[in-house]
């Protein structure tokens, strides 16, 4: 139990119980018919690990941002028994398929370690040494400059040349978690020593494919940790995976992005990291694992009071010298998180921050009065743009206050 939980909260815990009976009632129709007998069950489980997850009994009672914790906890409890079953890698995706030239053989990404590379695909002589260059490198890197990275990969097969040299002139990757897989597996990416840009991009998932998808970050993390990525500049994996306390590949990737010393963006919004997940961020930042990161996108990840404080910490302890945009809309932010990460902001540390993402939270206007003194001190001065709205604060009455506030210092400075 924490510091501020003990049986004085009895009385509170009871009333949770009937707030959150009557949010399911409200969804009534949504109920399987022989779901009402267990909901007592369900509801007594979901009130008790709120209550220990909350980083304050403010949190806890907090009624408006109820039913976004009970989502996360129902997304927790659904994953843990995803996690007791497996699914075939194979299944995960169709195959990319790249046509090398009119009648020759098609090609699969999937397929690709079935060509050894003491063989290439048969094809004429002048062909095959128009196609290479001669094996110019120079020549080469200049013409698959102009390729997406999987396409570059896909050449690979034409012979042993291509196999060795063609990875290394991969420098963005857009591809599928199934198709990472398929290259992590056969020890392709590693390969990609000048990739600067990677994105995994992803679909509607069942819960099956998103446990293999958590695996598969982990595999990611394990090469960058070897140093096959060093040169990476950008790692957007948006709605990749759900972080998980078993696996938990959020702590492995911020461990193992040390290794990317030149990472300017970092995105991972929609990964249900949680305040544990967000934690693992925060080190990251505390070590200054990434020193020039530019770009830190955590919106949509169930972050609350207790992971908005431990990222405030970090950005009040260590300078972020290229710090640019920060968001952190679509989570759990209450005012108490607000008040942390406005103090954070105070201490001088993110003064090239020009974008601040707080959306969709449950903010406040004391949460707004808050941030107004903070940037009244005038230790963000690049800040362009503050996104706050849709919070508990109206809309309007936000925009009121901080142009009172605006006004108020041109008058005070004229």
């Amino acid at each position: 139990m924490q510091d501020w939980q003990s049986n004085v909260d009895l009385p509170m815990r009871r009333m949770m119980i009937q707030k959150i009976l009557l949010l399911f009632h409200n969804q009534q129709e949504f109920l399987l018919p022989e779901a009402g007998t267990r909901l007592p069950s369900l509801v007594r489980r979901l009130e008790l690990a709120l209550y220990l997850r909350a980083a304050s009994l403010d949190e806890y009672l907090n009624e408006y941002s109820i039913q976004r914790r009970v989502q996360s906890l129902i997304i927790a409890l659904h994953h843990q028994r995803v996690l007791q079953f497996s699914m075939p890698c194979h299944s995960l995706g169709q195959a990319i398929t790249f046509q090398m030239m009119r009648g020759s053989k098609r090609m699969k990404l999937d397929n690709m370690d079935c060509y050894p590379l003491a063989k290439h695909v048969p094809q004429p002589a002048t062909t095959m040494a128009t196609l290479l260059f001669n094996n110019r490198e120079d020549i080469l890197r200049n013409v698959f400059s102009f390729l997406n990275g999987t396409e570059v990969l896909l050449c690979m097969a034409i012979n042993r040349f291509a196999a060795h040299f063609l990875p290394s002139c991969v420098q963005h990757l857009s591809l599928s978690m199934h198709h990472l897989n398929v290259l992590l597996k056969g020890q392709r990416l590693s390969q990609c020593t000048e990739l600067r840009w990677l994105r995994v991009q992803t679909f509607a998932l069942s819960g099956l494919r998103r446990k293999n998808n958590e695996e598969i970050i982990v595999h990611l993390a394990q090469v960058i940790q070897t140093g096959g990525l060093k040169k990476l500049r950008c790692l957007r994996l948006p709605g990749a995976f759900i972080n998980t306390q078993s696996i938990n590949a959020c702590a492995t990737l911020c461990n193992a992005l040390s290794h990317c010393p030149w990472l300017e963006e970092l995105v991972l919004d929609g990964n249900v990291l949680g305040d544990s997940g967000a934690k693992d961020v925060a080190n990251l930042l505390l070590r200054q694992n990434c020193p020039k990161l530019r770009l830190l996108d955590l919106r949509r990840n169930y972050i609350g009071e207790a992971g908005i404080k431990s990222i405030a910490i970090a950005l009040s302890t260590t300078k972020q010298k290229y710090l640019q945009w920060l968001h952190l809309g679509s989570n759990i932010a209450d005012d108490i998180a607000i008040t942390a990460l406005a103090g954070a902001l105070s201490k001088g540390h993110t003064t090239q921050l020009e974008i601040l993402g707080l959306e969709d939270n449950f903010v406040t206007l004391q949460g707004i009065h808050t941030l107004v003194d903070a940037f009244k001190s005038g230790q963000c001065p690049m800040l362009k743009e503050l996104c706050i709205g849709d919070n508990i604060a109206e809309n309007h009455l936000i925009e009121e206050i901080f142009a009172l506030a605006l006004g108020a210092d041109s008058n005070e400075s004229s």
